[in-house]
């Protein structure tokens, strides 16, 4: 009977020193950093060089959770809609991101080799749930100028005919 005191007692013991260490639970997560580009609904390559304004060429998810904020940055190839033969169709671009005005890329006009980038210098929920974009393009814009020698850019309307093709690299990076 004494040494069934003594288990007793110490199995009493157990349960109340066990049950004083699961009192409190630390859970702890990480969530890691990501940027993407979704391009969501994209025209069927081929723009209207009868209209006279904007065309929707894409529309595209933006997505980045960077503590920081982030940049969008557009880079055409060619800087016009461009012929086999070299002939040039000048355009302006557009983009338009719902919900975060600091990340839209106004109306421009591009040249060979530019990029075209804005910032948003904070963290957006709008951004890191991912915002949807709009990228738009006008063909039928007279060429600024002034030009190289020898090179001819044409608004659409008047351009002569023939197949025409642009190339764009979007993308999105954290800070």
């Amino acid at each position: 009977m004494k040494n069934l005191t003594k288990l007793s007692l110490f199995v009493a013991s157990l349960v109340a020193v066990s049950s004083a260490q699961a009192d409190s639970l630390d859970v702890g997560a990480t969530v890691a950093e990501a940027c993407t580009i979704n391009l969501e609904q994209v025209s069927s390559g081929t723009i209207s060089t009868a209209e006279e304004d904007d065309q929707t060429i894409a529309n595209i998810g933006l997505r980045c959770n960077t503590p920081g904020g982030a940049t969008v940055t557009i880079a055409p190839l060619n800087g016009d809609l461009k012929s086999a033969a070299g002939i040039l169709i000048n355009y302006t671009m557009l983009l338009d991101v719902d919900g975060v005005d600091d990340l839209d890329i106004a109306r421009t006009d591009t040249s060979p080799g530019s990029t075209h980038s804005s910032t948003i210098g904070f963290f957006s929920p709008v951004l890191a749930n991912e915002a949807d974009a709009v990228f738009k393009m006008d063909v039928n814009v007279e060429a600024p100028g002034p030009f190289v020698e020898g090179q001819v850019l044409f608004p659409a309307r008047n351009a002569p005919a023939g197949d025409y093709s642009e190339s764009f690299e979007f993308s999105i990076t954290g800070l």
